[in-house]
Formats: structure tokens, sequence, C-alpha cells
């Protein structure tokens, strides 16, 4: 009896039938602060119109979000509004917002 087994690769990553979730990914490169709390910052995909809440921001779920656990030094020196590299260390909860931990630095 001989068996074969027929296995293929696409550039797409498998990826043929669009999957929504891998299009909408977030790399997490760069974000803008929105809200801090708790040693927590907020911080989105877009940038927003200052004075804009957080509730605001996020209300239609159209912008990439995450709350980042950061270093005390780090959190107190963010200002909302500021535009931060981002630097995700470990697992991401994906929740919306989602959350997680890492580090952050100004964008210049």
């Amino acid at each position: 009896m001989l068996f074969v087994a027929v296995c293929g690769c696409s550039a797409d990553g498998g990826n043929a039938g669009g999957d929504a979730a891998a299009e909408d990914s977030w790399e997490y490169g760069t974000g803008y602060v929105l809200e801090k709390a708790e040693g927590r910052l907020l911080i989105v995909s877009e940038k927003f119109e200052a004075g804009k809440s957080a509730d605001d921001v996020l209300a239609n779920g159209g912008v990439k979000a995450i709350w980042l656990a950061v270093k005390n030094e780090q959190f107190e020196s963010a200002k909302v509004g500021d535009h931060v590299k981002i630097t995700v260390v470990g697992a991401v909860a994906e929740s919306y917002p989602e959350q997680g931990t890492g580090s952050i630095e100004p964008v210049k």
C-alpha cells in the first residue's frame, strides 16, 4: 500500500481566505498615550483629538488599543498625547483594549 501526503504553502501565510483578524492586527510599533491609570498606559494606534475621553476614542472599536503596564519611571514621565514606541514583553490578553506588559520610549 502506498500513502502519499500533499502539503503546500502560500505566500500569505495560509491566509488565502483573507482572515479579518490577521488583516486588522496591530504590530505595536508606535502609538499615542490616551490615558494613565494605576501604573498602566492606554495606548492607541491612531492620533486622537485633544480633550477626547478614552470612551469617545474607543467607542466604535475602530482604533487599536492596549493597556500597557510599564515601569514606574515610564508611567510618571508619560503624558496624555505623547507619541511613543512600544515594546511588548510576554503574552497579550486579547480583550478590547488588549492588555499587556512592556515598555515605552518617546518618538522624536
